[in-house]
């Protein structure tokens, strides 16, 4: 018992660590989402279901452009969804006979698998996209479907977003490890985990006292497993491990494992010396809050010229002492003891000419939109008739000038997602049954039309 409590503190020591790493970039994130994703803007706390905050917010190019970029992003890199993959056999099996007809049934039955909206796959990798583009991180995660009664939908897919997720990564680079902490309610976690000890027992004793609504913190711990550690068989000697911990009781509910990593990290723009991703949003930030700024001023503006500040004299006794400045409204002026002709009541005119700030917000709403590289993705500016020729040539040059950005998603992200897709459909006998290691490569889309 004590050194399984031992075992607990260690994830939940290491699980504080990453945390202590993470912070500085999630005022950053906070501040992205504030401006880009309304919804995701609060990583402190859990928002009121339907709270969003647009108070103080006056323009909304940035949220449209973060929307328009992702869009086209996710058409260009998974333009014909999941029939952009083919899969390739390894040298050795070319040319076999029976061969290329296998390897196209298996890469049919791989885009249905994908394609079935019951998998949940487009609707993740929009989310996916999204995040990207606004945060510059996300995951996108493939997991075994359990569910006995619907054998349709081998796979199902979810998007995990940076808001929930702690990192850390291997000696190349890439992202091994991720722990999600999230509070559970008693009835969740005994419902959840309920059936063989999966609870502790001062959970159990909770829920059957009816205080089920209490919040109990749970880490979610996939990483990898030390080849030294693989020496019992089963779940436990998979490479990719899987903890479930009560971290207010510092017990283990649930321990397993994966054969692939089933959550892959996707980082958009990083430094070398950090874990934690850049994204397009960081570039047009300042944009943003400087056109925010023009346009909330020029608002103001508008108003005191639709109905301007009035000036009134002092030596005329107003009615009531009360101004009435609404539609058809009538202000009875004594003008007894004037000594002029002026008027008793004039509008103050306090607002100057506001063509500049247009010229200005016009060039903050490009220079945002060029950020997102919304410009290059949607090549919407060249009206010069082209041949089919010249058109391909064109398209090829402005696909080696994205490539860069497509690179690290291909690369940490949809690759790696396929493959663990045909993976687990192998294991489920649907792919027929066939040594390992036949495969040599996902072929996407993107791959052929960059050559």
């Amino acid at each position: 018992m004590d050194s399984t409590i031992s075992r607990v503190e260690k994830y939940i020591d290491r699980m504080h660590v990453m945390e202590t790493e993470k912070r500085p970039f999630v005022d950053i994130y906070k501040r992205l989402a504030e401006w880009f994703l309304t919804r995701k803007q609060d990583f402190d706390n859990t928002l009121t279901p339907a709270a969003f905050f647009y108070s103080d917010i006056y323009d909304n190019t940035g949220e449209h452009a973060a929307m328009i970029a992702s869009s086209a992003y996710l058409s260009m890199i998974w333009p014909e969804a999941a029939r952009s993959i083919v899969l390739e056999p390894v040298e050795e099996l070319r040319g076999a006979p029976g061969v290329d007809e296998y390897f196209k049934k298996i890469t049919h039955r791989v885009q249905m698998a994908m394609d079935n909206p019951k998998a949940g796959l487009l609707t993740a990798l929009q989310e996916h996209t999204l995040d990207g583009r606004v945060f510059g991180i996300s995951g996108i995660a493939a997991f075994e479907n359990d569910d006995e009664d619907d054998t349709s939908v081998p796979v199902i897919y979810d998007q995990w977003d940076i808001k929930t997720m702690l990192i850390d990564e291997d000696a190349k680079g890439f992202v091994d490890t991720v722990y999600i902490p999230r509070k559970f309610t008693i009835r969740q976690i005994v419902e959840e985990y309920g059936s063989n000890d999966g609870v502790h027992p001062e959970v159990r004793k909770k829920y059957n006292e009816g205080k089920r609504d209490e919040k109990i913190t749970v880490l979610k711990v996939i990483e990898k497993r030390p080849k030294l550690e693989r020496t019992e068989k089963g779940k436990f000697s998979k490479p990719i491990r899987a903890l479930h911990i009560d971290v207010d009781n510092k017990f283990v509910m649930r321990e397993g494992g994966y054969d692939e990593m089933p959550i892959f990290v996707v980082r958009s723009i990083k430094a070398s010396n950090e874990k934690y991703g850049r994204s397009d949003a960081m570039v047009a930030y300042p944009d943003v809050i400087s056109l925010n700024v023009s346009k909330e001023s020029r608002i103001r503006a508008a108003e005191k010229q639709l109905d301007p500040p009035l000036l009134v004299l002092d030596d005329g006794r107003v009615g009531g002492a009360v101004i009435d400045t609404s539609a058809g409204g009538t202000t009875v002026i004594n003008t007894s003891g004037r000594a002029n002709g002026e008027k008793a009541i004039s509008p103050l005119f306090t607002v100057g000419e506001m063509q500049s700030t247009e010229k200005l917000e016009q060039e903050w709403k490009e220079s945002i939109m060029q950020a997102f590289h919304v410009d290059r993705l949607l090549d919407l500016n060249n009206g010069t008739q082209m041949t089919a020729y010249e058109t391909s040539i064109r398209n090829r040059m402005r696909g080696e000038g994205l490539s860069s950005m497509f690179q690290r998603d291909m690369v940490e992200g949809y690759i790696p997602l396929t493959e663990r897709t045909v993976s687990i459909m192998f294991r489920k006998g649907l792919l027929g049954r066939v040594q390992d290691g036949f495969i040599s490569k996902v072929t996407t889309l993107w791959d052929k039309i960059m050559g």
